[in-house]
């Protein structure tokens, strides 16, 4: 059971090391006898020292997992994977004691970056179980994150001060020039996942978001509510989903979106999963009419994990927007990949470039040209695991984004700095 430990670097002296080194298989001899409460007592003396500290939490997590005192199981792990974030077996003990804790969601994440380790294929079946029943007990997930955001450009308006219309040149107004602000912004998110067969569940849920600024003429609103059905089997998951979501900006009616779409993802192996997803929508502009029309989407990805500490995505995607007038409908490919992992010292680095294409059907009269843009984006986020209030963390995130069109009127560049808290349920 103990044949795999999490290392641990020590400057303690040959005499100290070699003695704790005994009193560990000392420990691990009264643990195999079922003596318990001695080898906690013990443990918790050695503890004290500091020497071997890694390995002393770990067998006291898991006398705590034995004893149903899961929260203090997954304090000792989780700082564990502070110091080393690429133990695997570290991992699969957090994920065992967040699965016994009923916290399916965070467990599912501790499991798929273990798959990444060298397991053993026993070990490796066991991790794929426990997958396969959080996706039939995992029923409630919830997030919340709050957040400033000083932006650079928060109505992505262009940095000259005049564009040529009809060949003649025109000054812009105050809410078309580029204009900077310090945003707050709030976000939630809420699933449940009632079951109602064997390996059938309801999806039932919702999202919001809103970005306050101090001119409120920018002010930035969503609400969506989803509801579907999600089939799992033993590789394949399914989902079909419908979704409504109303946008408001500057505190108007901006925008309706109603449609559904069908996903599916495919676990290849214990590092890789598929992902794709086609969609169609109906989007209704009630102050821009000549912008209603149709959208589909199609989208697909792949995800491999690293290691047990790293994992990355990549994503195509092909979106076509019509609308009542042809310069108007657009339609866009997407390239992005994303890449996380966890660093020593209890830290998680993020970064997410990705490339757009956006291409419109017919020239725009009063430019006389037809337009297509080219979008480059990179998210970087920073979140600390070392530092935790309540559940909530705190996360530093940067968003760059630059816009070059053929029609100077709808080039920018943005910066956006995000310093805030987040906390999954």
């Amino acid at each position: 059971m103990f044949d795999i430990m999490p290392e641990q670097a020590t400057d303690a002296p040959a005499a100290q090391i070699q003695v704790a080194a005994e009193s560990l298989a000392e420990v691990e001899r009264l643990i195999t006898e079922d003596q318990l409460e001695e080898a906690r007592a013990r443990l918790t003396s050695m503890a004290m020292t500091g020497t071997f500290d890694n390995q002393v939490q770990f067998l006291l997590a898991l006398l705590d997992i034995g004893s149903k005192r899961y929260g203090n199981a997954v304090d000792r792990l989780r700082q564990i994977l502070i110091r080393e974030p690429g133990t695997a077996r570290v991992r699969l003990e957090l994920g065992r004691a967040l699965f016994l804790d009923g916290k399916y969601a965070a467990a599912e994440r501790q499991f798929r970056l273990a798959r990444a380790g060298q397991l053993p294929e026993t070990v490796q079946q066991n991790v794929d179980r426990y997958l396969g029943a959080i996706r039939q007990r995992k029923r409630l997930t919830m997030e919340l994150a709050f957040a400033l955001a000083p932006d650079s450009n928060v109505n992505a308006g262009p940095a000259s001060d005049a564009v040529t219309i009809y060949g003649l040149p025109f000054q812009l107004s105050d809410d078309a020039k580029a204009s900077s602000g310090i945003g707050a912004t709030a976000d939630g998110a809420i699933e449940w996942a009632p079951p109602i067969s064997s390996r059938t569940s309801l999806r039932l849920g919702g999202q919001a978001h809103h970005t306050q600024y101090g001119n409120e003429r920018f002010n930035d609103s969503t609400v969506a509510a989803f509801a579907g059905t999600r089939v799992n089997g033993t590789r394949w998951t399914y989902e079909l989903t419908g979704t409504l979501i109303q946008r408001w900006y500057g505190g108007r009616p901006y925008s309706r979106t109603g449609g559904g779409a069908f996903s599916a993802s495919y676990v290849v192996n214990r590092k890789t999963e598929l992902n794709g997803s086609v969609g169609a929508y109906s989007v209704t502009y009630p102050n821009l009419a000549d912008l209603d029309g149709r959208q589909t989407v199609i989208s697909a990805g792949v995800a491999r994990a690293l290691s047990p500490r790293s994992v990355v995505r990549a994503t195509v995607g092909i979106n076509w927007q019509t609308a009542r007038i042809k310069p108007l409908a657009n339609h866009r490919q997407t390239f992005a990949v994303e890449w996380f992992s966890d660093f020593p010292g209890g830290m998680t680095l993020a970064i997410a470039p990705s490339l757009t294409r956006i291409g419109y059907e017919a020239p725009l009269a009063a430019f006389g040209t037809t337009r297509t843009d080219w979008q480059t984006s990179v998210q970087t986020r920073v979140q600390s695991r070392r530092i935790d209030v309540m559940g909530f963390t705190p996360r530093l995130g940067y968003i760059y984004t630059h816009n070059a069109s053929t029609i100077p009127l709808y080039r920018f560049t943005r910066n956006r700095f995000e310093l805030g808290i987040v906390r999954t349920f």
